[in-house]
């Protein structure tokens, strides 16, 4: 399926069982797109939650505000209202936090490699930013918790379900790797390691995704690539 940045997802028929009659995920979406800003910013980041009936919560807010329009929509006072107001605050914040700390790696064929998991379905936002942030590279953005990936190239979004296995990183890209582990590990000082303090600005969902955090760290400087060897002999331990 072809992204192009100003054109977004389309989506299948959904059964709605909390309304008396049927409607598509597209008249919800039409619907959002005709709404106020406030409104419809909130809508368009809660449908990416996994939730059966994110599109019936939707209607629902859309039909709240527009028989409160005297009142701001954060004001309405209503358990669904509040859900998906929150909600949406919650994966506005994730989507900030992983634009940066999404990691790319350099795998052959040219592509740069970036796997993630989130609580939300926030591939499609996470893309576009990337493929507006690096519009000269081949990107390939992979939600793992999903199995599905978004190919970037010049400018367009190609999402696809993902189960291959993926190319081999290069070796330039292995010695880098190799290099920012040693520095991670070269800077830190044990005695002031605040592990909790640490869980709290960068919680343990998104070590798993940092080169820094993997557990395969250089320890006693023993190197996995001659490179690398070669490099830090020449240079030294300036530590």
């Amino acid at each position: 399926m072809n992204y192009n940045l100003s054109n977004r997802n389309q989506f299948n028929d959904a059964d709605y069982s909390l309304f008396p009659s049927q409607i598509t995920q597209e008249e919800i979406e039409e619907q959002i797109q005709k709404a106020p800003d406030s409104v419809k910013k909130i809508l368009q980041y809660y449908l990416l939650v996994d939730s059966e009936n994110k599109y019936e919560e939707a209607k629902f807010i859309l039909e709240s505000f527009y028989k409160n329009k005297e009142i701001p929509i954060e004001k309405i006072k209503n358990p669904i209202v509040y859900k998906v107001i929150k909600t949406t605050r919650s994966i506005r914040r994730q989507i900030h936090k992983l634009m940066g700390l999404l990691r790319f790696h350099e795998v052959e064929g040219g592509y740069l490699y970036a796997p993630f998991t989130s609580d939300f379905d926030v591939i499609i936002p996470l893309s576009l930013h990337f493929a507006w942030r690096f519009p000269s590279e081949r990107l390939i953005i992979h939600d793992i918790k999903r199995e599905k990936a978004v190919f970037v190239e010049e400018g367009d979004l190609f999402e696809v379900v993902f189960h291959s296995m993926l190319p081999s990183e290069t070796e330039d890209e292995t010695f880098f790797q190799q290099l920012w582990k040693m520095y991670h590990q070269n800077i830190s000082i044990q005695e002031r390691e605040n592990k909790k303090l640490q869980r709290h600005n960068l919680p343990i969902k998104f070590q798993h995704w940092l080169i820094e955090f993997e557990k395969q760290y250089i320890q006693g400087y023993l190197f996995e690539d001659e490179k690398l060897r070669l490099f830090y002999s020449q240079n030294g331990n300036n530590k």
